[in-house]
């Protein structure tokens, strides 16, 4: 994707913002950090809810940074804007104690109609959130082997047409194109009925691949409790595919439980109870914010309040 592309002013809504505001508790006066600044709009809220809010807004696409910039210029020195991955929060955030954190996991709008290859059309095979980023979708699907791209595939949530939509690719190299790639997959794996287009779960499954998403959630997982204050911070999380959402439920459930074992069965101190799960069942968007943005229905949203 290059660099140069014109860039368009955000399309792309805050999804439940109103839930994350609310429940960030960003009424009361704080400093926030937005780890997927994306548009730009839960950072919008966040400071539009306290005269006095600031935020950490960090994007690992270039390109979302600078069109947030564009949207939230009227906030000047209450914003810092960092461009970084998940993995690198530790080194490139120089404070801790951040009053509240969102997170949401989906790729945005304004992606989608930048020609990255993250929907259907006829568009390149791309799908990195960071240019930089040396592989992408098609690289994936030219230069690894069969059993390769079987296994990303079925991480990534694809079931038993896998390995039909493998010797699909294969028969069919090269393939250049989100729409090539959206073809060859509904012809050896067609529709079923009432089901989604074929191609949705296959594109999701080498976009968490060309992204390390998987990795890359673990890496913030992982350093939440230290950036987060530990005095009733909270920390909001969007997911949008049920491997995220696994993944950020049994985290949290970890983080409220500590270790519960009885002390005779444990090898060390065990862990240490870190707060509350403030969620019990992932929150899901309205019905009334899916007709508004119908991009939100597979959205759910989960909360956690640090107090120890």
């Amino acid at each position: 994707m290059p660099e140069s592309m014109p860039l368009k002013p955000t399309v792309h809504f805050p999804v439940m913002a109103d839930e994350v505001i609310e429940l960030l508790k960003a009424n009361e006066k704080g400093v926030y950090l937005d780890c997927t600044l994306g548009g730009g709009g839960h950072t919008e809220r966040i400071l539009l809810a306290h005269p006095e809010n600031e935020v950490f807004a960090v994007d690992r696409d270039f390109r979302a940074i600078e069109r947030a910039k564009i949207r939230l210029q009227r906030f000047n020195e209450r914003v810092t804007f960092i461009h970084a991955s998940f993995s690198e929060l530790g080194s490139v955030v120089n404070r801790e104690g951040f009053q509240g954190m969102v997170a949401d996991l989906g790729f945005s709008t304004d992606q989608l109609r930048e020609g990255r290859g993250f929907s259907f059309v006829d568009q390149s095979l791309d799908m990195r959130m960071n240019a930089s980023d040396p592989v992408t979708a098609e690289d994936i699907l030219n230069n690894y082997t069969e059993q390769e791209i079987y296994k990303i595939l079925k991480v990534g949530g694809v079931g038993q047409e896998a390995r039909a939509i493998c010797k699909a690719i294969l028969q069919n190299r090269p393939v250049k194109t989100a729409e090539q790639l959206a073809d060859l997959i509904q012809k050896s794996a067609p529709a079923q009925k009432g089901k989604s287009h074929p191609a949705t779960v296959v594109f999701q499954a080498l976009r968490i691949e060309v992204n390390q998403e998987q990795k890359q959630l673990q890496d913030l997982l992982h350093i939440i409790p230290k950036v987060v204050d530990r005095d009733n911070g909270r920390v909001a999380i969007i997911s949008f595919h049920s491997l995220e959402d696994k993944e950020v439920g049994k985290t949290m459930r970890e983080w409220s439980r500590g270790d519960d074992r009885p002390a005779y069965l444990r090898n060390s101190e065990g862990k240490k109870k870190l707060g509350n799960l403030l969620t019990k069942k992932a929150i899901e968007p309205s019905e009334d914010e899916i007709k508004v943005n119908p991009a939100s229905r597979s959205a759910l949203l989960r909360v956690f309040e640090f107090n120890n």
